[in-house]
C-alpha cells in the first residue's frame, strides 16, 4: 500500500475492536482504507514536532489487517476531539455501568452494573476496588511466610492503603468512551490511575501507573478488588481448562496463591464477574497472603488481590525493590459469563493489536506485489469456543502447523478457512507435527473434529491466491 501508512494487524482469530497507540506528526490525520474516511485520535502527549495518539481500530479482521493512510488532516476530527477541555468530576458512566470514585482513597467505591441492577463493589470489605494496598511486617523473626514450615509462628503484617489528594477526577470524553484520571499515594508508592468505560462494550479498564520506592524489608504490594458476590465460586483459567480451587485441587496443593492465564470468574446463581490481571497474573483470592498455608480453600471474602510485587523469600536477602509499574485490569459481569466468552475477552486483554509504521523509505520489492490495503484476513476459524494459539512454519519445512485450543469443554466441529491460500492437503498431527490422520480439504478450507480442552495441531499445505 502506499506510504506513509499506519498497519493494524490483530493476532487473534476474532474481528476485534481495540484502542491502539502511535506517534503522528503534527498537522497529519489517519484516513480509514478503503473509504478513506477521517479516525478519530485523542493526543495523549505532544512532543517536538509529533503527538502521541490513541485511536479505536475499529472491526480489525480474524488474524489479519487494517490499514490507515497518514496524510495532512483536512477537518481534524482528531485533533478536535481531542481539544475537548477536560471535565472534573468522580463519576462517569454509560450503558453499561456507573461508577464513582472516591477521592479519599484514590479509588472506586461504587461499580454498578445497569443492566444488572446491581451493585459489584463490596461495601462492607475495608478496601475499595482497585485499591492500592502494602503489606509490611515478617522481618522481626523466622515467619512461615517466609520459610514455609508450619511449625513456624505466623508474621505479623500490616495492610496500609492508598490515600487520595481529596482533589476530583478529571474525566474526558472521546470518541470511543469516557475516561476518569485520579492519584493517589500509599506507603512505599504513588499512583496514577487511568479508567476506560467504552461505548461499545460492556467492559471497564483499570491502568495503573505505580511508582515504588526502593525498600530492603520484607513487603508485598498488592491491587484489592472487593467484589460483592455472596457465596462466591472461583474459577481461573489454566493452559487447557479452567479449575475451582475449592474442587478440583489435589491433596497438599498451594492454596496462598494462584496463577490466572487469562481469566477470572467469580460467581454465584445470580451474578458472575469476569476478571483480566493484565501483567500481574498472580492472584490470591479472600485475603492477602498471610502465611498461614491452608489445607483447605475457605475465602474469608469475595474479594480479588492481585499480587503485585513481595519481598518474603529467604532467598531475596537484601534485595531492594522499588521502580515503575503498570499494572491494567479488565472487568466485566454479567448473569452469566461463559468459559469460552471469557477466553476470547481474557485474550482480547492481553494480546493487544499490533501496530507497524510503513514509511516512504521501507522498502517493498520483497514481495514484488504487496498485500491490497482493504481489510484482509489471513485465516476464519467458524468455532466461539475455539481459539487459535499459533500458526507458524512446520519444523520439516512442510506447509504451515495451526495449534488449536477448545476453550469451552465441548466437542466441536471447526471450520478453517484460508481466504489468500489454495489448500492442496491438510493432516491432523501430534505435538511434535509427525502426521496422523489426512483431513478432507473443501474449497472454502479444512473441517476437523476437537473433544473438549483438547488442543488440536493440524499441518496444512498450500499456495498463495495473492500472487
Amino acid at each position: 500500500m502506499p506510504a506513509p501508512a499506519v498497519v493494524v494487524f490483530n493476532p487473534l482469530n476474532w474481528t476485534r475492536s481495540e484502542l491502539v497507540e502511535s506517534d503522528l506528526d503534527i498537522g497529519m490525520g489517519l484516513r480509514e482504507h478503503p473509504e478513506m474516511s477521517e479516525v478519530p485520535f485523542e493526543i495523549l502527549r505532544q512532543e517536538k514536532g509529533f503527538s502521541h495518539i490513541r485511536f479505536m481500530a475499529r472491526d480489525v479482521p480474524s488474524l489479519g489487517y487494517k490499514c490507515y493512510a497518514v496524510s495532512k488532516a483536512v477537518d481534524r476530527a482528531g485533533e478536535k476531539a481531542a481539544e475537548l477541555q477536560p471535565e472534573s468530576g468522580n463519576r462517569i458512566e454509560n450503558a453499561f455501568y456507573r461508577i464513582e470514585v472516591d477521592s479519599s482513597t484514590g479509588a472506586v467505591q461504587s461499580l454498578f452494573d445497569k443492566q444488572l441492577n446491581r451493585e459489584l463493589v463490596d461495601s462492607a470489605s475495608p478496601y475499595r476496588l482497585n485499591q492500592y494496598l502494602y503489606v509490611s511486617g515478617g522481618d522481626e523473626t523466622a515467619t512461615q511466610i517466609v520459610f514455609t514450615r508450619k511449625s513456624l509462628p505466623l508474621a505479623k503484617l500490616t495492610v496500609g492503603t492508598a490515600s487520595g489528594t481529596g482533589k476530583p477526577g478529571v474525566l474526558r470524553r472521546t470518541t470511543y468512551g469516557q475516561t476518569l484520571s485520579l492519584e493517589s499515594k500509599g506507603p512505599s508508592g504513588s499512583i496514577e490511575t487511568e479508567i476506560i468505560l467504552f461505548d461499545k462494550e460492556k467492559k471497564v479498564e483499570f491502568i495503573n501507573r505505580l511508582h515504588k520506592e526502593p525498600q530492603q524489608s520484607k513487603e508485598a504490594v498488592y491491587f484489592a478488588f472487593p467484589f460483592a458476590v455472596n457465596r462466591p465460586a472461583f474459577e481461573y483459567e489454566i493452559q487447557n481448562g479452567w479449575l475451582d480451587p475449592a474442587r478440583n485441587m489435589l491433596k497438599g496443593a498451594g492454596l496462598e496463591w494462584f496463577t490466572v492465564q487469562h481469566w477470572l470468574r467469580v460467581s454465584n446463581p445470580e451474578v458472575a464477574i469476569g476478571f483480566v490481571p493484565v501483567d500481574a497474573p498472580l492472584v490470591t483470592l479472600g485475603d492477602v497472603n498471610r502465611g498461614t498455608w491452608p489445607e483447605t480453600f475457605e475465602p474469608k471474602s469475595s474479594s480479588v488481590f492481585s499480587y503485585v510485587i513481595n519481598n518474603y523469600w529467604h532467598t531475596n536477602f537484601r534485595r531492594v525493590q522499588g521502580g515503575d509499574y503498570t499494572c491494567r485490569y479488565f472487568v466485566t459481569s454479567d448473569r452469566m459469563l461463559l468459559p469460552e466468552d471469557l477466553a476470547r475477552f481474557g485474550r482480547a486483554a492481553m494480546t493487544p493489536l499490533e501496530l507497524g509504521i510503513l514509511q516512504v523509505f521501507d522498502k517493498f520489492e520483497n514481495p514484488d506485489v504487496p498485500l491490497k490495503p482493504a481489510p484482509t484476513s489471513f485465516l476464519r476459524l467458524m468455532a466461539s469456543n475455539v481459539v487459535l494459539e499459533n500458526w507458524k512454519a512446520a519444523e520439516d519445512g512442510r506447509g504451515t502447523i495451526l495449534r488449536l485450543l477448545e476453550a469451552g469443554g465441548r466437542e466441536s466441529t471447526v471450520q478453517v478457512a484460508f481466504p489468500l491460500l489454495k489448500l492442496q492437503s491438510a493432516w491432523r498431527t501430534n505435538a511434535v507435527e509427525e502426521n496422523q490422520s489426512e483431513l478432507m480439504v473443501t474449497a472454502d478450507g479444512v473441517e476437523v473434529k476437537i473433544k473438549p480442552h483438547e488442543i488440536l495441531t493440524v499441518r496444512v499445505i498450500g499456495t498463495s491466491l495473492v500472487y
